[in-house]
């Protein structure tokens, strides 16, 4: 216990979880919510709880010849263009990864935790998972536009523009 001058006093508590643990929640008088940075004024006694639970990690890798993304649900994972690829997370908790195919690519499926062609997968974390979203170039075809006839003309379009 710590005394604090009542009406004055304005005080910030931080929650930081030890390795292999994550911040859950406040509870209680002062301090309330999920944010692990809590601030308030010191207007009589106070108390308030802190709790951390044990973590487990959820880890998304990508494969293939293309490229996209992963997110999740909750936040954490934004495997792609530099962001996260693992987050941990409180044992028990489900987490929702959603994958998103560059403009260029296809999304082939999951393998590891997660299986199937859905662009969305669940992981429910009772242990450490890892999942690997299947990301392959579409196929591209050439175009070959040949100007015939006795007339004149031009044919443009998709990035084609070809004439007389």
């Amino acid at each position: 216990i710590k005394r604090f001058k009542t009406g004055v006093d304005v005080l910030t508590l931080t929650a930081t979880p030890s390795p292999g643990y994550v911040f859950d929640r406040w509870s209680g008088g002062a301090c309330t919510g999920t944010d692990p940075v809590c601030t308030f004024s010191m207007t009589g006694p106070r108390g308030t709880t802190a709790y951390f639970l044990p973590a487990k990690t959820a880890t998304v890798s990508r494969a293939g010849t293309g490229s996209g993304s992963v997110s999740s649900s909750p936040a954490g994972i934004a495997c792609g263009a530099g962001g996260a690829c693992s987050q941990a997370y409180a044992s028990g908790t489900s987490v929702t990864l959603t994958a998103t195919p560059a403009s260029e690519s296809a999304f082939k499926g999951w393998s590891g935790a997660c299986t199937g062609t859905s662009l969305t997968c669940v992981l429910s974390l009772t242990s450490d998972q890892s999942a690997i979203a299947h990301f392959d170039l579409l196929p591209t075809s050439a175009l070959t536009v040949t100007l015939s006839g006795a007339g004149a003309g031009t044919v443009v379009g998709g990035g084609i523009d070809c004439g007389l």
